[in-house]
């Protein structure tokens, strides 16, 4: 299951980074990312760590951040996300303005599926310097799925 979610993790953000890199879309700086959410978006506020910051040209931030419970995959089926450090897309390249690696931070994420950027952060707030993160693994609420197949289509044999 943790394997599951984590080439879950692995793909949104590859799909996310590619659709990033062939959209060409305007805006106050070559890498910003505008588009209006569809009806399936969900909303997350997620504490995180700045591992990275973005290289000149790129919207690309690398975060750990604490474990997503409400994460849904393309399915629209719950599928928890355990803490782990990833790269997400930055909506405007000025969100990381002020933002050093080591600092703490409550990002807006927004998963959209059907959305050109699927996974995409559209705030970051710091948080004070002293503030304890929980990057502890949460236990699964269930593998009531694990007999559906992976993304890929089947399941290697265990």
């Amino acid at each position: 299951m943790k394997t599951l979610r984590h080439a879950v993790a692995l793909v949104t953000t590859l799909v996310s980074l590619a659709a990033v890199a062939c959209s060409g879309q305007g805006g106050s700086s070559s890498t910003d990312i505008e588009q209006e959410p569809t009806a399936s978006a969900h909303t997350f506020k997620v504490r995180a760590e700045v591992m990275r910051l973005p290289a000149d040209g790129s919207p690309e931030i690398y975060l750990h951040h604490e474990a997503i419970d409400g994460m849904v995959d393309p399915r629209g089926k719950a599928m928890p996300m355990d803490s782990m450090t990833m790269p997400f897309a930055l909506a405007k390249q000025s969100l990381a303005e002020g933002i050093s690696p080591g600092d703490k931070v409550t990002m807006t994420l927004v998963i959209d599926w059907p959305a050109p950027v699927p996974v995409l952060v559209t705030a970051l707030e710091p948080l004070p310097p002293d503030t304890q993160l929980d990057f502890s693994t949460k236990p699964d609420k269930g593998d009531e799925d694990d007999a559906e197949p992976d993304v890929g289509g089947t399941r290697p044999p265990t």
